[in-house]
């Protein structure tokens, strides 16, 4: 099983605006981040992720709402606004929905001993590199110009 909240962050939402308008409903208040495989308290009707509500199960016998009694199952209505939520991929940079995350990062981005195999290159890798070899070129430069007035200073 793949550990998704290295991969379902706000950090990596493409559909920024549509989080945005979402966040409250979709927000896990046991760990705070972006609930994963919501899961309904049937008595106050709260959304949390499924891990963070059984392990609070196991330490107390009340929702975090305070309900007595909870009983929980899946919950619909947050899965759907889930549903519409777009990542990029940590690892290979894709665009992936919310739905494909977990199916995504345990097949095409293939796990060998735990590490990931990138599959695809960042778009703007390029881009970074030739600014990088850019700077070092300017760097060089300026230190060649610096070391050259500081040897006529001192002639």
């Amino acid at each position: 099983m793949v550990d998704l909240t290295e991969y379902i962050q706000e950090s990596y939402i493409v559909n920024k605006s549509l989080y945005e308008s979402i966040k409250d409903s979709i927000t896990c208040v046991i760990c705070t981040n972006i609930i994963i495989k919501p899961t309904m308290c049937m008595n106050c009707q709260k959304a949390y992720c499924r891990s963070c509500i059984e392990h609070w199960n196991n330490l107390k016998n009340y929702c975090p709402n305070k309900c007595d009694y909870p009983e929980y199952k899946k919950s619909i209505v947050v899965a759907n606004l889930l549903s519409k939520l777009d990542f990029t991929c940590k690892d290979c940079y894709s665009t992936v929905n919310y739905d494909q995350m977990e199916k995504h990062v345990l097949t095409r981005c293939d796990t060998v001993e735990g590490n990931y195999k990138i599959n695809q290159k960042d778009p703007n890798e390029d881009g970074i590199f030739k600014k990088l070899n850019r700077g070092k070129k300017v760097k060089k430069q300026f230190n060649s110009q610096i070391r050259t007035r500081m040897k006529s200073k001192y002639i």
